[in-house]
C-alpha cells in the first residue's frame, strides 16, 4: 500500500502544481493526500509495525508507532469523505459569495466532528465506528460524485477533457467508500487490497488528461510555462531587432536618396530603377520586422464591456467579401457582454476567422457560438475547411511555425492569439481533424461575462439571428 500512497501524494503535487489558485483543485488536492494517508496507514500496520515489535521492546517506542497509526488512518477515514464534497460543490450550478461558502464548509464539518467526539477510542483492529461513519460519510461521497458526474460539457473540447476527469476521479473514490466504509459495517475486511488496480488505473487517466485535454480545466504547469517563456524570448528579441534594424534602413534610405536625386540631376534612369528597387526592398524590410514587432509585443489591457453579439458581428463584417464561397454563421447570446481590451481581442478574432476562411478554399462553413459554462465560458470558432494533420495541431500554436507560404506570415498568428487570451485570464486549444475542419476554443473566465440589462442589449430580430453568407 505504499505504492497507493506514493501515486496519491504525487498526484496531490501534480495537482498543485497545475493550478493552486483554483479551489476546486486545492479541495481534491487535499482529498489526494488524505487517501494517500489511508496507505500509509496501511503499511505502517502491515509491515512496518510486525518489525518494529520484533526488534524494539520499548512500550514507548511501540505506543508512538500505534499513534502514528492511528493519525495517518483517521486523516483517511475523515478527511477523504469532507474533502471530496468541498471539492464537488465547485461543480453544481450555484453561485456564492465566499462567507456563504464558509459557513456552507463548517456546516459540513459538523457530522465528523460529532461522530469523532462520541466514537471509541481509536485501536489498531477496530480504528473507527463504521457503521457511525457510513451515517454521513457514504452521502458525501455519493453527492460529490453525482455533482462531478454532472460537469457541464458545453463544447467538444470541455467534453473530452471533463470525461476523463471524471473516469479519474470518480472509480477510485467510489471503490474507496465501498471498501473503507459500507464493507467494515457488515463485518467484511480486507477488499482495500484491491486499491492499487484503480488508483493506477485514475493515475494513468490523470496523466492523459494533465498533457492532452486538461484536467479540470487546467494543463500541465511546464507546458505552459514553455510557452510562456518562448513568446518572452520573442519579444525581447523582436523589439531589439526592430530598434537594429530600422537604424539600419534609415541610412538606406538616407543615401538612397541622395543616389536619386544625383541620378535625376544627370538624366540616369538605369540608375533611378535601380534605386527605386532598393527602397522598395528597404520598405519590405521595416514592414515585416513591424509586423512580427506587432504580433509579439506585450500590449497592456484597455479594457471595456463589449456586447458579445454585436462585437463579434462587427468582427465578422469587417472581413470583407471573400472570393470564395463561404458561409459565416454567428450564434451568440444578445444577451451577454465580455469584459477585455477591445482593439487585441478583435484581432485575435479576425486572425482566426481569417484562417478558418483560408482553410476552405472550396467554400464552406465558418461558425463562431459561445457557451456559458459555470465558471467559465466560450467562444467557439469552428470551420468546415482542410483541417491539420496531428503533427501540424502540435505544432500550430508554437511562434514561427506557419503552413502557408508567401506574403508577410510568419507563424506568429496563433501565437499571437494564445498570448491575448492568456492575458485576459483566458485559455486558448486548438482541436482539427484531416478533411474535417477545425475549432478554435477561447476559455474566458466567468468573471469577464456579465449579463447585460434590455436597454444594452437591444438588438433587432434581424441582428439576433444574424447570418451571412460570402459569395
Amino acid at each position: 500500500m505504499l505504492f497507493v500512497a506514493i501515486v496519491l501524494w504525487v498526484t496531490s503535487i501534480l495537482l498543485l502544481l497545475t493550478d493552486y489558485r483554483k479551489v476546486q483543485i486545492r479541495w481534491l488536492a487535499l482529498a489526494t493526500f488524505f487517501g494517500g494517508c489511508g496507505g500509509i496507514a496501511v503499511y505502517l500496520h502491515e509491515t512496518v509495525r510486525p518489525s518494529w515489535n520484533t526488534t524494539i521492546h520499548s512500550p514507548a517506542a511501540i505506543q508512538f508507532m500505534e499513534v502514528f497509526q492511528a493519525f495517518f488512518s483517521l486523516l483517511n477515514y475523515y478527511g477523504l469523505p469532507y474533502a471530496f464534497i468541498m471539492c464537488a460543490l465547485y461543480f453544481i450550478p450555484y453561485r456564492a459569495s465566499s462567507l456563504k461558502r464558509v459557513h456552507v464548509a463548517l456546516f459540513l464539518l459538523i457530522p465528523p466532528l460529532i461522530t469523532y467526539i462520541l466514537s471509541p477510542s481509536y485501536t489498531p483492529h477496530q480504528p473507527v465506528n463504521h457503521l457511525w461513519m457510513s451515517v454521513w460519510a457514504i452521502p458525501y461521497i455519493l453527492a460529490g460524485s453525482w455533482f462531478i458526474a454532472s460537469m457541464p460539457s458545453p463544447n467538444l473540447a470541455m467534453r473530452t477533457a471533463n470525461t476523463l476527469t471524471k473516469l479519474a476521479i470518480l472509480p477510485p473514490v467510489l471503490f474507496a467508500a465501498v471498501v473503507g466504509y459500507v464493507l467494515p459495517s457488515f463485518d467484511i475486511y480486507g477488499m482495500w487490497r484491491y486499491n492499487p488496480w484503480f488508483i493506477s488505473f485514475a493515475f494513468f487517466l490523470f496523466l492523459i488528461a494533465m498533457f492532452k485535454t486538461g484536467f479540470l480545466g487546467v494543463r500541465l504547469y511546464i507546458e505552459r510555462k514553455r510557452m510562456d517563456s518562448t513568446l518572452r524570448a520573442i519579444t525581447s528579441g523582436s523589439s531589439i531587432l526592430h530598434h537594429a534594424i530600422k537604424n539600419e534602413i534609415g541610412k538606406i534610405r538616407l543615401f538612397s536618396e541622395k543616389m536619386r536625386n544625383e541620378a535625376l540631376q544627370q538624366g540616369n534612369d538605369d540608375w533611378c530603377e535601380d534605386v527605386r528597387v532598393i527602397e522598395e526592398a528597404s520598405d519590405r524590410v521595416l514592414a515585416m520586422i513591424q509586423k512580427v514587432q506587432g504580433q509579439t509585443k506585450d500590449h497592456k489591457l484597455v479594457e471595456e464591456v463589449l456586447p458579445l453579439q454585436n462585437w463579434v458581428n462587427e468582427v465578422v463584417r469587417s472581413l470583407g467579401l471573400p472570393s470564395r464561397s463561404v458561409q459565416i454563421a454567428v450564434h451568440c447570446d444578445p444577451a451577454i457582454a465580455i469584459q477585455g481590451d477591445q482593439a487585441q481581442l478583435t484581432e485575435t478574432l479576425t486572425n482566426l476567422c481569417r484562417n478558418a476562411i483560408e482553410a476552405m478554399p472550396q467554400g464552406g462553413m465558418l461558425t463562431i457560438r459561445s457557451h456559458i459554462g459555470k465558471r467559465k465560458h466560450v467562444l467557439e470558432i469552428s470551420d468546415s475547411g482542410i483541417g491539420m494533420s496531428s503533427a501540424q495541431l502540435k505544432k500550430a500554436v508554437d511562434p514561427f511555425y506557419t503552413t502557408k507560404s508567401g506574403g508577410l506570415n510568419f507563424g506568429l498568428g496563433l501565437a499571437y492569439c494564445y498570448q491575448v487570451i492568456k492575458k485576459h485570464n483566458g485559455n486558448l486549444s486548438l482541436h482539427s481533424r484531416e478533411g474535417q475542419g477545425t475549432r478554435v476554443t477561447l476559455i474566458f473566465p466567468a468573471r469577464r461575462w456579465h449579463v447585460m440589462n434590455d436597454s444594452v442589449a437591444g438588438t433587432t430580430k434581424e441582428e439576433q439571428k444574424w447570418t451571412r453568407s460570402a459569395l
